[in-house]
């Protein structure tokens, strides 16, 4: 079997044919200088089995037989636009397509990112609140406890050096106001401090 492909140098060999039988039907070699090429086009069109080669005589000067499959693929030998077209606008469709599929993954990584970041600012925040609270109320607490020392050691002062006997009773009061104004303090910074987590 010979393939459609190498007709044209099949028509062309030596003795060169003066006419041909395709399928049974006669074809005349076209005359011109690309008579081969035009030969060739008018047998495929008519898309043969076998083709016999003649001379001037009508003697058979050689014969092939063409497959169908041979034809066809001859047939499409030559690139189309038309398919290169369809191929590029796929391809064009599946880099769209991941572009598109690559973005929607970072709108969801960044998303995801702001998310978390927004949650750790709460949680420090929070915490933040609560270390202010336990300062102060450390602060509070020491110079309760430095005012509270330092009216004890006036009282034991007073009452040893027998002094002023009204002096105990003033530095008891004192004393007295001095946590009442450290209770009031803790209680506020307290207040504050849950104000400040509610507004968070």
């Amino acid at each position: 079997m010979a393939s459609v492909s190498s007709l044209r140098r099949w028509l062309r060999r030596s003795p060169q044919p003066r006419k041909l039988r395709v399928d049974g039907r006669k074809v005349d070699v076209a005359d011109g200088g690309n008579c081969w090429a035009v030969t060739e086009e008018t047998v495929l069109a008519m898309r043969p089995t076998r083709i016999e080669a003649l001379d001037s005589n009508g003697t058979v000067l050689r014969a092939i037989s063409l497959d169908r499959d041979d034809e066809d693929a001859a047939s499409t030998d030559e690139p189309k636009p038309a398919a290169y077209e369809d191929q590029l606008t796929r391809l064009a469709r599946i880099i769209s397509d991941a572009h598109d599929a690559g973005a929607k993954r970072h709108e969801a990584a960044y998303a995801i990112a702001f998310s978390k970041f927004a949650e750790l600012v709460q949680i420090l925040s929070v915490r933040l609140g609560g270390l202010e609270n336990a300062w102060q109320k450390a602060m509070s607490a020491t110079a309760q406890a430095q005012a509270e020392r330092l009216i004890a050691e006036q009282l034991a002062a007073a009452s040893g050096d027998g002094g002023d006997p009204v002096a105990p009773a003033i530095l008891a009061m004192l004393g007295q106001a001095a946590a009442h104004a450290s209770a009031n303090g803790a209680a506020k910074n307290g207040a504050n401090g849950a104000a400040k987590k509610k507004g968070g």
